[in-house]
């Protein structure tokens, strides 16, 4: 029987519901600018390297 973290279709389990979230400011920042206008922001959005492995044993010795 496959487990739910087996599968990666199945996300959000045992989660929280989607919440306000808020980015910090450095001192003479402006707090009402975009988000992104933080110097403390880092975004993750973009194209990621991304390989997929049926299990722990299946990853390369290297990256274990």
């Amino acid at each position: 029987m496959e487990q739910y973290h087996e599968n990666p279709h199945i996300l959000h389990v045992g989660t929280e519901e989607v919440c306000n979230y808020y980015i910090p400011f450095a001192k003479g920042e402006d707090p009402f600018a975009e988000r992104s206008c933080s110097g403390r922001f880092i975004s993750l959005n973009g194209v990621w390297d991304f390989q997929f492995y049926e299990g722990a044993y299946a990853v390369p010795e290297h990256w274990r």
